[in-house]
């Protein structure tokens, strides 16, 4: 005999799961080159604690960003990690 609140009851687990490790929204802040930059600073504490380090300014793009390569050749960015849609770059003082 199926018992369709044991299948419920695991679904409802797994997707708490999930929920439970989603990010929050990442909070960014100005462009972080020009005006019309995808790129920007991030403002997010969270991802500044997990991420940041002195000598580095820490900027996001959105992840599906066309011009990723530019940038990260442009101010020699490194991928440091993921945070939702964007991906978050390091990018050393000049």
């Amino acid at each position: 005999m199926k018992r369709p609140h044991v299948y419920l009851a695991s679904i409802l687990a797994l997707a708490a799961c999930a929920a439970a490790e989603a990010p929050s929204p990442l909070a960014v802040g100005e462009p972080y080159r020009e005006p019309v930059d995808q790129c920007r600073w991030v403002t997010e504490r969270a991802a500044l604690d997990a991420y940041a380090r002195p000598e580095a300014d820490l900027v996001a793009c959105p992840a599906d960003y066309d011009g990723i390569g530019i940038f990260v050749m442009d101010v020699n960015a490194r991928p440091v990690g993921r945070w939702g849609a964007w991906q978050l770059f390091e990018v050393p003082h000049p």
